[in-house]
């Protein structure tokens, strides 16, 4: 018992985000009585949130390859403004407006 405690103690820093994440989703699951993990919450969730997945896997990437950069959000608000923009404002069909917001956002 006593080796796990000093592992604990001797890796606090390393297991602080972890234990974070845990009293955050014991608070959560305390504060809504468990609705926020009901199986169609959290399917709603990742359906919604699926480009974000995809856009955090890309930055991964570039992190873990030494090539820092964290411009993605600006560079896909920007886009979807242009096409936006295109679409609405200058009835660009939208076919061309998503070919248009690609070469943009390259």
């Amino acid at each position: 018992m006593e080796t796990i405690i000093n592992l604990f103690r001797n890796n606090l820093r390393q297991y602080g985000m972890i234990i974070a994440l845990v009293l955050i989703t014991g608070l959560f699951w305390i504060l809504t009585d468990g609705i926020n993990f009901k199986p169609l919450n959290l399917t709603n969730l990742i359906l919604q949130n699926g480009f974000i997945l995809v856009l955090a896997v890309g930055m991964v990437l570039v992190i873990i390859t030494g090539n820092i950069d964290l411009s993605v959000g600006s560079v896909v608000a920007f886009v979807g403004a242009i096409a936006g923009v295109l679409i609405i404002n200058m009835n660009v069909p939208v076919w061309a407006a998503v070919l248009i917001a690609f070469v943009v956002g390259a």
